[in-house]
Formats: C-alpha cells, structure tokens, sequence
C-alpha cells in the first residue's frame, strides 16, 4: 500500500519540513484527474494513459528550501494504446529547483527521452527531449485519424520553455511559451501513395 508522511510548517521562511512517500500500484488515472488543472484536458490525457505508479519521494527543507529525491515508474503501462517496455522519471530538487534528471519512455516501436527543470521561485521551466522510431500508423491510430492510412516512421527533437509562477498556476493564465520543434519522417505513406520526406 502507498504510504506518504508530511511534516510542512505554517511559517513560510520556515525549512524543517519534510515530505516521505512511498507509492505502490497507485492508478495514474487517479492522479490525472486529482491534478484538476483547467487549462489541460486530464480525461483525454488519461484515455492514452494507464498503469499502476510506483516510486519514493523524499523530500526535506519544506517550504522554505526544497531538497530531496523523486523516482518514479509506471508499471504495466500503456501509453498511446501500446503495451510500454518502460516508463519511469527521476526529479531531483536543489534549492527551489525542480529538475527532472530523465523521463524515458520505452514503446514497442517508439523511444521517447526528455529531460528539464522548474524554478519554483521564479517559474522558469524549460523541456527538451527527442522521440524516434516513431509508428506513424500507431500514431495515426491514437488520434483516431481514420479518413487517411498513414504510414512510415518519424523522429522528432524538440525544446520548450517559459514562465509558470506556480502561486499564479490556477488564477491566472501561463506566460507565453517558447517551442522549438524538428520534425522527420522515413517511407512516410499517405494512402499506399508515398510521399517525399
């Protein structure tokens, strides 16, 4: 069973705080939904997301200055509608500092890896990750794109930031955000017609 210990003071300059969690087959759905942020659309997301969260999070310094660790996974996981090989994050806070060391995601016929930071006092955040030997055909199928057969492969690389003051996440809008996206496909197939990558 998924056990968590939180010892956090009212005062805020205070840092004898401290968060211990250990987590075992909680269902991401859960999570998802409890999260409740109105500018992402959660039931969707967790339409494409299923599994069971394992993991430990310490964390010490609360509220005032945040250290700690956090290493999760996602047992039997399917992500997109396809059985995950792997799927876990680490995240590791240094003063104020969120930053995620790596996300990996393992599909049968894709590999996703990413990694970032969140400034929790400024709100600075920054993500860059690569995807590769992407199915153009699962893909097409998890957005339920039934009017065209698409087929081939795609790699991607992409960088995005931008300012998220967390006091200011639920009341009022992000800041504008900065994407940085390449895009390449390989025997790309629309139809049976090939198309020129």
């Amino acid at each position: 069973a998924s056990r968590f210990d939180l010892d956090l003071p009212f005062e805020p300059a205070a840092q004898s705080g401290r968060l211990s969690a250990t987590i075992a087959e909680l269902e991401i759905q859960r999570v998802l939904q409890a999260l409740d942020w109105q500018s992402l659309d959660w039931a969707e997301v967790s339409d494409e997301v299923e599994g069971q969260l394992t993991g430990k999070i310490d964390l010490t310094g609360l509220p005032a200055k945040i250290q700690g660790t956090a290493s999760l996974s996602l047992e039997r996981a399917r992500i997109l509608r396809q059985t995950a090989r792997r799927a876990a994050a680490e995240v590791r806070c240094v003063d104020h500092v969120a930053r995620l060391s790596s996300l990996t995601i393992r599909l049968p016929q894709t590999n996703f890896e990413s990694e970032g930071f969140w400034n929790l006092t400024s709100g600075a955040y920054e993500l860059k990750g690569q995807a590769s030997q992407i199915s153009l055909s699962a893909l097409a199928e998890a957005l339920d794109i039934r009017q065209l057969r698409i087929e081939g492969e795609g790699e991607t690389r992409f960088v995005v930031s931008g300012r998220l003051a967390p006091e200011a996440a639920e009341t009022a809008a992000p800041d504008p955000f900065s994407l940085t996206l390449i895009a390449k496909t390989t025997q790309l197939k629309i139809n049976k017609r090939p198309v020129v990558d």
